[in-house]
This record gives structure tokens, sequence and C-alpha cells, in this order.
């Protein structure tokens, strides 16, 4: 009886330990991701550039603090297709050409537009756009960066202008 008792302990035991090593396991790695992911946002957050990813349907997941801090939108605001509306009217059709042209690809891109700063002006920003995938291959979106070019493209504006005057004198 006694060693019947100790039998059906060992066996009652047995899966609840193999129970609680998995629980630790799983435990141990969501800790390791939340870690990870903390990591990244703090990089991507203090980066000097405005950092974006999409998701596989081509809509706006992640938008950086300087992103955000730039457009003075919230991240809300930004998902899905709301970061186009910060996009000058005459460079949307380009923008979204580009994007979608890159996307069905999946060729890395970059160009210039316009992009509305939370205090309504628009600055010449250079965006550039990469597909990433997950370690099995699977294509998982784009992830990009922007920064903001506006003097640089006004300096060279200036100079086409100053030029096409002096071929006219």
């Amino acid at each position: 009886s006694v060693l019947a008792m100790q039998l059906f302990f060992f066996f009652l035991s047995v899966p609840v330990m193999l129970l609680a090593a998995l629980f630790q396991e799983r435990h141990v790695k969501s800790n390791a991701l939340r870690e990870s992911e903390a990591r990244f946002r703090s990089m991507a957050d203090s980066a000097p550039l405005m950092i974006w990813m999409t998701n596989t349907g081509k809509q706006g997941e992640y938008f950086n603090k300087r992103w955000l801090d730039f457009t003075g939108r919230s991240m809300q605001q930004e998902f899905g297709d709301g970061w186009s509306e910060g996009i000058h009217p005459e460079d949307l059709d380009h923008c979204l050409s580009t994007c979608k042209t890159a996307f069905d690809a999946r060729e890395p891109f970059n160009m210039e537009f316009r992009l509305r700063r939370r205090d309504g002006t628009y600055r010449w920003v250079a965006d550039y756009g990469i597909p990433r995938y997950a370690p099995d291959g699977a294509f998982k979106g784009y992830i990009g960066s922007c920064l903001d070019v506006t003097d640089g493209k006004l300096g060279e504006l200036q100079l086409q202008e100053q030029r096409a005057e002096l071929t006219h004198l």
C-alpha cells in the first residue's frame, strides 16, 4: 500500500514537473522577447532618423518617437494608411506608386517627398525602405527611415534657379 502510494505520487509528480519546466521555458522566452523589443524601441527612439515599419499588407504598423514628434501625430493616427495624410498632395501619387512598386517586387527603394511637420509646414525628407524577413525567410513587410533634407533641397533648388537665370542672361 505504501509502495502503491509512492508510485502514484511519482507518476503524478513527473507530468507536473514537466509542465513546470515548460512553463519556466516559456516564461524565459517571453521575457527575452520583451527585453529585445524594449531594446529595439529604445534604439529606434534614440536614432536621429524617423523610422517606420509596415506589415505584409502594406500598412504602417510602427513609427518611432522622432517620426511622431516630427509630424505631431499619434501612433494610432499613423497606423494603416494614416501616415500618408502628411505627404504633400503634389507628392502623394509618386510616393504611393514608388512604395507599391517596390513592395510588390520586394526590392529596396529610396525617394524624396515633402512631409508635413507638426507646425503645418512641409519639409523635404529622403526616405529609404528595405524588405524585412523572418528568420525562416518569410516576408514581414518593410522597414525604413526618413531624414529631413530640406536645407540641402532648398539649396539645390536655389542653385537651379541661379543657373536658369544665368542661362537666360
